[in-house]
């Protein structure tokens, strides 16, 4: 009875483990299978993966082709755009110039012919009392003359008389020599400043003419800004990097606003630090830009800064191609906070100007349509010059 019983436990037993291998071996066979199949997968997956790889590496080629492309032509945009401000800015000068001229011209005019009434006045009154005099000395033909010479006492006496009546006409005759000449050489001056004017007034009309086809040309400029606008989007990511440089800069200026007094200029003092004409400038970041103005509500790049310079004591020129001019020369890799940095395209006048304020960056007022703000000068490729006035 034991023994049957062991024998039957036992042959249990081995049925058990024999299941248990078989199961052991199944869940072998199946997770080999599965990892066969994952390893399938991952091959096929990763050839696909490769393929895209090398799609978005072309991709992203292109995309930088086209960034760089959009970005000189951006460039080429806000050039042109600064172009067609400096030309209106220029032409708004010179008019403001012709029209001074003109504005003395007329006063000059005005006294001319004030003084032309009054020679008349006294010509007309010399003469009323030359005609009075020779009609009393001619109303019976030379009888005046003779009844003065009869009148002589002797023979002194009468060349006495004789020299007066010589002298008394002599002078008459210079008299209305002189007043005739006078007017003679009036009229004359009236006739050159009336040319001067006749002059001035084409000039103005040719100045006038030459502004409203400027002004034509904004609506060119208008679709150069639109276009410009759009094209800024094309190059993101470089904007980002400029971004993160102008937002360092903007930290750094406000750090020198801080750090800065407040500045009273003195009379003939340019003894001036880089960091108070930075934190000064720094006050008229969001300004907008209008063709002529010198601030402070509005300016145009050279107004910004002839004001700020002025601010401090420093007299430079009105207009960009004349303040390149001014100061002293400064070598890029020298460039200081509060030196003027230049921009001109290749064998073109200087057509901008800005204030350099650190860190590759400077502050101006751009072009139609934007406000004074920072820049980098990494964004643009027309650096031409740079001026240091302290």
């Amino acid at each position: 009875m034991k023994s049957v019983e062991l024998n039957d436990i036992i042959n249990t037993v081995l049925i058990l483990r024999s299941d248990l291998v078989k199961k052991r071996l199944a869940a072998t066979v199946l997770t080999a299978c599965i990892l066969l199949s994952n390893i399938s997968s991952v091959v096929v997956y990763g050839e696909t993966l490769q393929e895209l790889l090398e799609k978005q590496n072309e991709e992203l080629n292109v995309s930088k082709n086209q960034l760089s492309d959009a970005q000189k032509i951006v460039e080429e945009i806000n050039s042109k755009i600064e172009e067609m401000d400096y030309e209106i800015e220029n032409t708004l000068y010179e008019i403001t110039e012709v029209q001074e001229k003109i504005k003395d011209i007329e006063i000059s005019i005005e006294n001319a012919t004030m003084d032309i009434e009054k020679a008349e006045n006294e010509m007309e009154a010399e003469k009323e009392l030359y005609d009075s005099r020779m009609a009393a000395l001619y109303i019976n033909g030379n009888t005046g003359y003779l009844e003065i010479l009869m009148g002589s006492e002797n023979l002194s006496d009468l060349f006495k008389r004789i020299e007066i009546i010589r002298t008394i006409t002599e002078l008459d005759n210079e008299i209305i020599e002189s007043l005739n000449e006078k007017k003679a050489e009036i009229e004359k001056s009236k006739q050159a400043m009336e040319k001067e004017n006749s002059n001035f007034s084409l000039a103005m009309k040719n100045y006038t003419d030459k502004m409203d086809k400027l002004k034509l040309d904004q609506e060119e400029q208008q679709q150069y800004i639109n276009e410009a606008k759009e094209q800024a989007t094309a190059y993101a990511n470089a904007v980002n990097e400029d971004k993160e440089a102008i937002e360092e800069t903007e930290q750094l200026i406000e750090a020198a606003r801080v750090k800065t007094p407040e500045y009273t200029p003195s009379r003939g003092s340019v003894d001036i630090s880089s960091n108070a004409l930075v934190a000064y400038a720094s006050n008229f970041l969001g300004r907008p830009y209008v063709w002529g103005a010198t601030g402070p509500s509005s300016f145009d790049c050279s107004g910004l800064t002839q004001y700020v310079m002025a601010h401090f004591g420093i007299s430079i020129p009105r207009v960009s191609r004349d303040q390149a001019k001014a100061g002293s020369y400064v070598e890029k890799s020298d460039l200081q906070p509060g030196d003027l940095v230049f921009f001109a395209k290749a064998g073109k006048a200087v057509h901008h100007v800005g204030i350099y304020v650190g860190n590759n960056s400077y502050i101006h007022a751009p072009q139609t349509g934007d406000v004074v703000k920072i820049s980098t000068l990494s964004s643009r490729s027309d650096y031409y010059t740079a001026r240091r006035f302290n």
